[in-house]
């Protein structure tokens, strides 16, 4: 199997370097391919980075922060009514959008262990006992697809501004920032504390999402205001499209390959 390295400080989810992402909780695994070469070796390549430990976006549980411990670092206790399928050590469970590893776990109750990267770039580190938190589990080879690509890393926090009623349902607009906003795309993805939701409005710096009444009821978006912090992670195919449009320019470095200077 074609395995990488998950490294603490990278990835959120800060799980011990000697494990591989694809050892983690049965993710999605890529088998063993030469990205370096052929015609398609740049979008292998991206997928291959893609699909390491992966979420869908369709919330499986509400759990309840049970204890909030502050040491060397922050420490989440988080309990659960039971999965079918126990929890495992070393697995990954997206809390709030975050991808987190447990670190020890019962069947009503997890513990994970917070890098101070990711609590400063999450509202991880503002919880309280008794807060309620959106739970999924990676992603496995054969699962469903239900929601779209997300990888439980954080690209900022966003205020929502508006919560508008209509109809049965509501809207959301949440201030995004100009880059998170220049890489989304109407009708396209986001990932708001987790929850998989379509793009239905978008400005310079600001997007927009509705909400059917399943999805507020069955995730923590229900109860949010206008006012509330809320975790955004954008479409990571966008961010891979917007990287390679940006113009490359040319430097001397590429000068020197194309024959140009000596």
């Amino acid at each position: 199997m074609g395995h990488r390295i998950c490294e603490p400080g990278f990835c959120c989810c800060g799980r011990n370097p000697a494990r591989t992402r694809a050892g983690c909780g049965d993710a999605v695994t890529s088998t063993s391919t030469n990205f370096k070469s052929g015609p398609h070796a740049r979008t292998l390549r991206i997928w291959y980075n893609i699909a390491q430990t992966m979420f869908t976006g369709l919330i499986q549980k509400i759990g309840t922060v049970k204890r909030v411990s502050r040491g060397a670092g922050l420490v989440l206790e988080i309990g659960f009514e039971p999965w079918s399928r126990p929890l495992q050590a070393g697995e990954s469970v997206a809390v709030n959008g975050v991808c987190l590893t447990v670190a020890r776990f019962t069947n009503t109750r997890f513990t994970a262990d917070v890098l101070r990267e990711t609590e400063s770039r999450t509202g991880l580190g503002e919880l309280l006992p008794g807060a309620k938190v959106n739970l999924e589990r990676a992603l496995r080879a054969g699962d469903a697809m239900g929601g779209h690509i997300v990888q439980g890393h954080v690209d900022r926090r966003g205020k929502i501004l508006a919560k508008v009623p209509r109809g049965r349902d509501f809207q959301l607009k949440v201030e995004c920032g100009r880059v998170l906003a220049a890489e989304s795309v109407l009708k396209g993805s986001i990932a708001i504390d987790g929850v998989s939701l379509t793009i239905s409005g978008l400005g310079e710096d600001w997007l927009a999402v509705d909400l059917i009444p399943t999805t507020a009821a069955e995730t923590t978006l229900g109860a949010k205001r206008a006012g509330d912090m809320v975790n955004l992670e954008g479409d990571v195919v966008g961010k891979y499209v917007a990287k390679a449009a940006q113009p490359r320019g040319l430097t001397e470095d590429a000068l020197l390959r194309a024959g140009f200077l000596d």
